[in-house]
Formats: structure tokens, sequence, C-alpha cells
């Protein structure tokens, strides 16, 4: 898997060779993962690219951060936390 934060948007090549790229002006939304460690940037083309520290480090998860605008930045309720109601979860 590689990774880059450009200009342009935030691209990642992923296990299987697939290249995915989102452009700063269509992220649609930023979804924190629950170990405060990352996040999830969500493309208007459905495009989702998982951004954590144990995956490319601290300095990629600020880089991305930094360029997103706050008002993009869902926050999860206690409720979306609780996995009581999943099947099988």
């Amino acid at each position: 898997m590689s990774f880059a934060v450009t200009d342009v948007g935030l691209a990642e090549r992923d296990a299987d060779g697939d290249g995915h790229l989102i452009p700063w002006q269509e992220v649609e939304a930023v979804v924190p993962v629950d170990d405060g460690e990352g996040y999830q940037v969500v493309g208007r083309n459905m495009c989702g690219i998982l951004v954590h520290e144990e995956m490319y480090g601290r300095k990629a998860v600020e880089a991305v951060g930094a360029r997103i605008p706050s008002a993009l930045w869902l926050v999860p309720t206690q409720r979306s936390r609780e996995t009581s109601d999943i099947p099988g979860g």
C-alpha cells in the first residue's frame, strides 16, 4: 500500500494495486475511528480512504487533517459506538 498527500488531493494505492484519489474539493465527510488515532475520509464519489497512525504514521494523519475544513468532521454519538444492536457484533 502507498499513500500520498498532494495539493490536488488524497491518494492511495491499496493492497490489490488499485489507485484511489479523493480531490480535496470533493471530500464530503471525515469520520474519526474509535481509537482516536485516525479517520476515514469519504469522497463525493463514495470512495473512502482510511488514514490511520498504524498504517501511515502520525505526520500523515496530521497532514491530511490540516487540509480538511472543520465543518466536514463528523462527531460519532455514543450510540454509534455501541455494538449491541449489530447482528453478530
